[in-house]
């Protein structure tokens, strides 16, 4: 019935101009926000053994407004045969009304990827992932029993950063990539910037995003230019692939250079203040020399006309 679908999660897009709800239906809805319509709906599941899918009840099973189909339609004496396996607790008499109940199509929680191409929602078969790419979200080829943090680690001492990297990214620990990123060597990341697959290039754009603003701040400027020296055109030409991580490259790198701006603004401040205190004490001690050999010529003169 229409009274028993419910939303139980709701969530605005980043621009706040879309809701994208779901709840207690087999449906995942999109609604314009401002004039409240309903722009697509995605079906969650069409597996018949939920409630809820069928849109319409077959006819010939409704007797008197009731679904027949919910009650066991198993012979009388097959029925009473398992009457001891439905009997009510405490008691010896079956429950002759009991009906089998079918779990619901529902969806738990939704959620937005942080590029807006694209949701996940938590459903009784699973989560869903619904996108507006094509192009693979996980390829659970690139896993292999040896890769793990201890090989990655291993990997590391052997000195092939670039190997590990990729090891990491596959392995997708967030502490681990950042672990792998700064046991570069800076005499290194040139090489291992250009010679970064495009494949894992998204992947290694987010981990400099996420790395841009902690220190060395140095070592991380290096990253940044290294790579965009290397995969600039292909950056480019492919643009809204790595929007976001762009965004937030310029967000880090603009608070960055404002904080450096500022520092370097107050050291040029202190060095004009020590610079002109400087100047002002050089002058104040040429005066006192000036005094100086002045009473010194008084005192010879005085000494002159004394004898």
């Amino acid at each position: 019935a229409v009274s028993t679908k419910f939303f139980t999660s709701i969530m605005y897009t980043a621009d706040g101009r879309c809701i994208l709800a779901g709840g207690n239906s087999k449906y995942v809805c999109l609604y314009e926000a401002e004039q409240q319509v309903l722009l697509r709906k995605y079906q969650t599941t069409k597996n018949l053994s939920f409630d809820g899918i069928l849109e319409y009840l077959h006819s010939g099973n409704i007797k008197e407004g009731i679904d027949m189909a919910e009650f066991s339609s198993d012979d009388d004496e097959d029925f009473h045969s398992k009457a001891k396996d439905m009997s009510l607790p405490g008691s010896n008499v079956a429950n002759f009304s009991k009906r089998r109940v079918k779990p619901e199509a529902r969806t738990k929680a939704i959620a937005f990827s942080p590029t807006g191409r694209g949701f996940s929602a938590a459903t009784v078969e699973g989560l869903l992932i619904f996108s507006l790419d094509e192009e693979a979200i996980f390829d659970p080829v690139d896993l292999a029993i040896d890769i793990n943090p201890t090989s990655i680690r291993d990997t590391i001492h052997k000195k092939e950063y670039l190997r590990a990297m990729l090891m990491s990214f596959k392995l997708g620990e967030k502490s681990l990539m950042s672990e792998v990123y700064h046991s570069v060597p800076y005499e290194d990341i040139a090489l291992l910037c250009q010679q970064m697959p495009r494949t894992y290039l998204k992947d290694f754009l987010h981990l400099l995003a996420a790395e841009a603003a902690s220190p060395p701040m140095e070592f991380n400027l290096a990253f940044l230019l290294h790579t965009f020296n290397a995969h600039a055109y292909h950056i480019k030409t492919n643009a809204s692939k790595y929007l976001t991580s762009l965004r937030d490259l310029q967000k880090d790198v603009g608070r960055l250079a404002e904080d450096v701006l500022r520092l370097t603004e107050n050291n040029v401040n202190t060095i004009s203040y020590f610079e002109q205190m400087m100047s002002l004490t050089a002058t104040a001690e040429e005066g006192r020399g000036d005094e100086v050999e002045e009473q010194g010529e008084e005192e010879e003169e005085e000494g002159g006309l004394g004898s």
